[in-house]
Order: C-alpha cells, then structure tokens, then sequence
C-alpha cells in the first residue's frame, strides 16, 4: 500500500489496496478484489445501524427509536438474540436470524401502549396492500387460466423495479406537511401521489366486482373486449367467472349477522385495529345491504368500504377527534345563461352510435323502425328492449316523437328527461 500526497497541501490518502497484476490480469484476482471490497462494506461499523433502520421501516414502523435501532444492531453485530429465555442467531456476525426476531420481538414493536401513539407505525404500501387483500379474502386462481400477472405499474410498486437499488422509498422521506415540521418520517409516502391512490382504489374495486381482470382499471391482463358486460346482471350468456383470472372467495362465518361479519373482516384487514365509530358504521351499511340485496352484496359493499378506511392503509391505531367535517351544500340555483359542455368518451374500440340512440315510433308516414331493422340486420335491437328507456322527443325536430336509449345507457334517459341533455 502506498500513500499519495495532495502536492502544495498537507493532504494525503492511502492509495487503495488491489490484487489485480495489472500487467497480467487474472479472473482469479478480480473475484479475490471483488471479494475483499465485499467484506470490506459489510463488516463497516455503519452497516449494523444502517440496516436495522431499513428493516424496521419495512417490518414495523417509520419513526423508530434510537434504543429500537440500537437493540437491532446489536443483534446484527453479534448474531444474538434472546427474548424470554429463547435466544435467536449462530453468534455470527450479521446472523438474520438473530436480526428479524429483534425486529419484531423487541418490545417497542409489540407495545400496545405505543400503538396508540399518533408516531407509532407505518403507512403500508400498496403491492403489500394488494397481496394481504389478496390472502385474507382468499382469492382462488381460475383453474384454466395461465399464470397469474398482476399489472403494477398504475399504483407505483412495480416489484423489482425499485428507482434505487436501496428500495421503492426514501427512509427520510417526509414532505412538505406536519411530518416534517415534527421532525418525523413515512417512507411509503415517497412512492404514493393521487394518481396512484385512485389508481389502487379503482384497481380494488374491479378486483372485489370482477376478479382479476384489466376491466375498469383491474389488475389483470386482457381477458374480455366486452368489459360493459360485467354490469349486465341479468346477462346470462356472459361468465364473469370465465373472463376473469380468478376471484375473492371469502364467506364470513355469519353473514346474517352484521356485527360478527365486521368483526371478522376487521382482523382480516386491519389486525383487529378498527375503531369503534368506524366499526358501528360499517356494521350500518353492511346490514342495510344485506336486507336490500342478500350477502354477496353486502360482503362486496363491505370489502370496499374497508379500503378507505385509515386503518387498512396504515399500521397506526386512529381515533376519531369527534369533531364532524363540514360540507358544502350543493347550490339549488343554477346560472341562467346558455353554456354549451364537450363530454369525452374513452372507450376501448369504438361505441355503436347507431344503437344509442333509436327510433321507436310516433314517426308520422314513415316506419322508421322498419328502417332501422332493414339496415342494421343482425345487429338491430328489438323493441321489448327498449321498453324501459323510451324517451319523449315530440318538443325536439327530429322525424320521431319516440326514441328508444340503449338499456346498458339508461342514465342518458334520465338526463334527457330531468332537462339536463
């Protein structure tokens, strides 16, 4: 080893230590170099710390304390652990073991008392989110179906795709809010934005009506052109089950009882951390469901539900302040002047705008109807069809008084009649 001067200063440094002849190269000496730089980086003081942070982050909470990361680098560096009188690790430096159980069997993790601290725990991120949901609602692959992909890219936590080789988030992550303002930290934070979080939540609900499918912003591939049929509840030339890649198969022990089914899907979903007001709500609509539409509604209804409560997108235990948000009253008065609205339609292929809008009768000499048959053939809907979004089109110009909607569309129907089309 050699030591290189910093000339006209008092600087110096140790040239680095090489085992490569570097008139005469060898494979062997890059691997005994690679190696020695290997070890080098593992055995520096810092990398217990560094690494107790990191794993505490992702196992049980952002804001650690510095005991917490002390006790886990300590296992680290001695390859030990005892709780209770049983002891985890080999006594090897950097044991696994021995570092994972001071993780989650430290004390700090399994208080219940820090639980209810508003610093204690982590917000979850979302392919985490996705496969618990996934497992607790026991999802079962369609038998025929390849292998299961699950599209990730639209709720940012594409598994190995990570932006640094450090992981999907940043540890000191804390943005621009009262987090930083306490000096606090939420890693996931980094990977989450709006787009992403409707992305997740549109993502969910196909994933809760329809399986795993691309439907509606799913999380599966392309199984179905015919997506609009999934909402075609009395279709029953269309499998929902065949089009999709599987689907949630849980069934609570009492679904006539809509406490016990909250209770249940509490601990599912959030390890039994619900509070009580979000608990008796949900209670609430899960029984007015099950009485309107029978279980299987009101289980879907409840399963959505959960993802926009607090507790499933966090480990933190949450209690409501008591305090009710205000809303803003819809204003019952409207501007009286003229507008004129563009409407956009994205739509996978094109719509059949010759079976939106068709004409029924009340068309003077002329049987438009007929005309409609005649050139639509095969494609022409009957009028039973029809029967149920007719709409009174006498005060407009057109060559029928009476026009039929297409009965997957109805809410054109009901614009068109409450004057706002």
């Amino acid at each position: 080893m050699s030591t290189v001067n910093v000339k006209n200063t008092a600087y110096k440094f140790g040239n680095p230590i090489h085992f490569q002849n570097l008139l005469s190269p060898a494979a062997r000496d890059a691997i005994h170099e690679s190696d020695a730089v290997i070890d080098f980086y593992f055995n520096h003081p810092n990398v217990p710390m560094f690494v107790a942070k990191k794993l505490i982050q992702r196992f049980t909470g952002s804001n650690p304390s510095p005991r917490y990361i002390k006790r886990v680098s300590d296992a680290f560096r001695s390859g030990s652990f005892t709780t209770r009188n049983v002891k985890f690790g080999d006594d090897t430096y950097g044991n696994l073991e021995a570092t994972l159980a001071a993780v989650i069997l430290e004390r700090e993790a399994r208080s219940v008392i820090l639980d209810a601290d508003p610093v204690a725990g982590s917000m979850r991120e979302p392919a985490l989110k996705i496969i618990s949901f996934l497992r607790a609602m026991e999802f079962v692959k369609r038998e025929q179906s390849p292998q299961l992909r699950i599209r990730w890219e639209g709720i940012g936590n594409l598994p190995y795709n990570a932006d640094s080789v450090f992981g999907f988030f940043e540890d000191a992550y804390a943005g621009s809010n009262n987090l930083a303002l306490a000096k606090l930290v939420s890693p996931e934070k980094s990977a989450i934005d709006s787009v992403s979080t409707i992305s997740f939540l549109n993502a969910m609900s196909s994933l809760i009506e329809n399986g795993i499918t691309s439907c509606y912003g799913g999380l599966g591939d392309e199984t179905t052109r015919e997506c609009w049929r999934f909402n075609q509840g009395s279709d029953n030339s269309f499998d929902k089950d065949r089009q999709s890649r599987g689907k949630l198969t849980f069934l609570p022990r009492k679904p006539e009882n809509g406490a016990i089914v909250v209770r249940e899907m509490t601990l599912l979903l959030t390890g039994g951390r619900m509070n009580a007001s979000s608990r008796n709500l949900l209670e609430s609509a899960y029984n007015e469901e099950f009485i309107e539409k029978g279980s299987d509604a009101a289980i879907r209804l409840l399963q959505r539900l959960f993802l926009y409560t607090p507790e499933y997108h966090s480990t933190g235990v949450f209690r409501p302040n008591g305090f009710e948000r205000e809303l803003d009253e819809p204003s019952e008065s409207f501007p009286e002047e003229d507008y004129k609205a563009v409407v956009y339609f994205f739509l996978n292929g094109g719509i059949d705008g010759y079976n939106v809008l068709i004409p029924h009768s009340d068309c003077g000499s002329k049987d438009m109807f007929e005309q409609y048959q005649t050139v639509r053939g095969n494609n022409a809907l009957s009028k039973t069809s029809l029967s149920n979004t007719l709409i009174n089109a006498a005060a407009s110009s057109q060559v029928c008084d009476t026009f039929g909607v297409h009965s997957s569309i109805p809410i054109l129907k009901q614009l068109y009649d409450d004057g706002k089309q």
